[in-house]
């Protein structure tokens, strides 16, 4: 059991840092930007960070051409619209709106706005329904842009936690920075990591409880990613032995063979502290490999091959099909993901009601929709193993089968035409042949 002690704490120290080294910097040009938590105008005179997090959070009200349509009587009415947070995550990302676009004019909004680099206070901004117990963040990184709107410059103020340095990366170069140039320049996104609080203690009473529980017999497996999150995040929330076990109670068919590298044992002391503060679960003191799910996985694959070996079939004899049906592009490439195995999820019932319209209870393709057309054989196959529908004909067998038997007719007239000019010749011939007057031979 001394292991299970040593491998549940041989884990690298923390260094958040090192997660943003890639945003460091970079040219700005012309194009979309990325996408972060929140984002707000900002414009004016100085402001502070917490002026733009109340303006953002702040009510809206919904009045005279902005009232909102009541779900239950259907009706106008005033309102008030407002926005809270019912989960804080580890990691808070800031955007501040640095460009403006007015009509044809695109530019870049150089007010200044100041931050804290400890204690941003997030608590005034919470749901009532929020369960997070920290709610206090520091600053772990400041991503700054130099330039106009139409392109600049990026580059990043990272802090090392291990020597609890800043640093700041241009391009290629780094170098150590002063705090205060830190907190004076003209923030575009910042990064917040949420302030520990009592997690010092968690580490000291586990590292105890193995000072003390070292010849225990019967592990109890952790999932290693929930041990990461227990170093790493201030709240790293309930366990998660999910993670590797599969709904019966085994590992997962996927993970088996790598199996001791998602895992830690842990000794009964600590499990039973770590249960205690934190639920989660379920408890594992075996490890074998799931039989129903890999007889599941292989029935699965079965299936997969199959559906798409029929498909293939049906798609090289199609020639003789006189009926096409439309299908969704969407139910398609799910339908396709899974039978290729990119997807195990099966992709449920047929469903067209997106490129279809409906006139007098009667379903046919819509003339603009991008659908798959399939042959009659095909279209029965799908349809006949997922169901769903509706069913859209796009062209019916008793419409070729007209077309071709008006085809076959007029051949048909034709040659008989043909047969019966021949045969009035051949009469007429022969009809003449017998009217010569016979030939004596002296």
């Amino acid at each position: 059991m001394e292991a299970m002690g040593r491998d549940l704490w041989n884990l690298p120290s923390p260094n958040p840092a090192g997660l943003f080294t890639g945003l460091g910097s970079g040219d700005l040009r012309d194009g979309p930007g990325a996408c972060f938590l929140w984002s707000y105008n900002i414009w004016g005179p100085t402001l502070t960070l917490q002026d733009c997090l109340s303006a953002f959070f702040s009510a809206d009200e919904l009045t005279g051409d902005n009232m909102y349509s009541c779900e239950k009587c259907g009706k106008l009415r005033n309102g008030m619209k407002y926005c809270k947070i019912l989960e804080l995550p580890e990691i808070l990302c800031i955007h501040l709106k640095r460009f403006r676009h007015d009509s044809l004019v695109y530019t870049k909004i150089s007010t200044y706005v100041t931050f804290p680099l400890f204690d941003l206070d997030m608590k005034q901004f919470l749901h009532k329904d929020c369960k997070n117990d920290v709610y206090m963040y520091n600053l772990l990184s400041c991503i700054v842009h130099y330039g106009r709107a139409g392109g600049g410059h990026y580059t990043t103020y990272s802090l090392n936690s291990i020597n609890n340095e800043w640093y700041e990366f241009d391009d290629n170069e780094v170098r150590k920075v002063d705090a205060a140039q830190v907190q004076n320049a003209d923030a575009y996104i910042l990064f917040y990591r949420k302030k520990e609080s009592n997690i010092t203690d968690t580490y000291d009473n586990i590292r105890h409880l193995l000072d003390n529980d070292q010849n225990r017999l019967l592990p109890f497996y952790i999932s290693k990613s929930w041990i990461n999150r227990l170093f790493y995040f201030a709240e790293p929330g309930p366990i998660t032995n999910n993670d590797f076990l599969c709904k019966h109670g085994g590992v997962l068919p996927n993970y088996w063979s790598v199996i001791k590298n998602l895992v830690y044992p842990a000794p009964e002391t600590v499990w039973e502290y770590l249960y205690r503060k934190f639920g989660g679960g379920p408890v594992c003191n075996i490890l074998y490999p799931c039989r129903k799910c890999q007889l599941d996985e292989e029935n699965l694959k079965r299936r997969q091959r199959y559906e798409k070996a029929t498909f293939l079939e049906l798609k090289r004899n199609e020639s003789d099909s006189h009926a096409v049906y439309a299908l969704s592009p969407t139910w398609f490439r799910d339908w396709e993901n899974f039978v290729c195995e990119k997807s195990s999820n099966p992709p449920g019932p047929i469903s067209n009601q997106g490129i279809s319209v409906t006139k007098n209870g009667i379903s046919k393709p819509s003339k603009t929709a991008n659908c798959r057309q399939l042959s009659e054989k095909i279209w029965n196959f799908l349809y006949e193993t997922y169901g769903g529908g509706p069913v859209l004909l796009i062209r019916s067998n008793s419409s070729y089968s007209m077309i071709n038997n008006a085809l076959t007719t007029t051949e048909s007239n034709n040659n008989n035409n043909n047969n019966n000019n021949n045969i009035d010749d051949i009469s007429s011939q022969e009809t003449t042949a017998t009217t010569k007057p016979p030939v004596t031979f002296v």
